[in-house]
């Protein structure tokens, strides 16, 4: 059976979605974008609504008693794909030991007005 996983750190979704869903031990989230949580607002500035959406993350993450090691693989969706290098500072820093990285695959997608990085991730929590 699923169940739902909502975070009271990161903003709510528009539409009646979790955050994420959990069915056994294995978790897959719904997007995650740089929204700021307290104006609703994304941040014209590409650099800072990436590294909201990474904080995000990681608060998801804990929030499902996982770490990043627990992913499997990242979906990276961008207004403009040329953004992907914009990412890299932040997956590093995530990510430092280049044998412990998830998958990642990068799409070109139409995303909501101002926004243009969404993450989505699959993870398998420990028993």
């Amino acid at each position: 059976m699923v169940n739902s996983i909502y975070s009271k750190n990161l903003p709510a979704h528009e539409n009646p979605i979790p955050h994420a869903a959990k069915v056994n031990n294995l978790i897959m989230s719904s997007a995650i974008s740089g929204k700021d949580k307290n104006t609703g607002l994304y941040s014209p500035e590409k650099e800072s609504q990436i590294k909201i959406a990474f904080k995000y993350f990681r608060e998801l993450l804990a929030s499902c008693n996982c770490s990043p090691q627990d992913v499997i693989k990242i979906d990276m969706f961008f207004q403009d794909k040329n953004d992907r290098t914009l990412v890299n500072k932040f997956w590093e820093e995530t990510y430092p030991n280049i044998n412990l990285r998830p998958a990642r695959h990068s799409h070109q997608s139409v995303l909501p007005k101002g926004c243009i990085f969404q993450i989505t991730f699959t993870a398998l929590k420990k028993d």
